[in-house]
């Protein structure tokens, strides 16, 4: 078994009011309150990497997956990406042209 664990999701479309259509993050909205971040203008939620319950968050979550997996035979790999669209430090999906972290 594989996990894959991303700090980014890109939004869904969901039915708005009056039968419109509504892009919204796929990451719950408690978390996206407690982490801190803003909607991009390509809509997907970005986190503040940098925030301490963001860090704090992201540092739990390490240490509860090492205590649940630590012994785990059938688990082949845990691939974390915390910074980024897809956990490579690049933010394009939310802000095309200028995804590069940095610039």
């Amino acid at each position: 078994m594989a996990i894959r664990i991303t700090a980014m999701e890109e939004t869904s479309q969901v039915p708005g009011d009056e039968g419109t259509i509504v892009e919204e993050s796929r990451l719950p909205q408690w978390l996206m309150n407690k982490i801190l971040g803003k909607i991009s203008p390509n809509g997907p939620f970005v986190p503040d990497f940098t925030s301490e319950p963001y860090l704090s968050a992201a540092r739990n979550l390490v240490q509860e997956l090492g205590k649940v997996f630590d012994s785990a035979d059938y688990i082949t790999s845990i691939d974390i990406g915390m910074v980024g669209s897809w956990g490579e430090w690049n933010l394009e999906d939310a802000y095309s042209g200028k995804g590069a972290l940095g610039s």
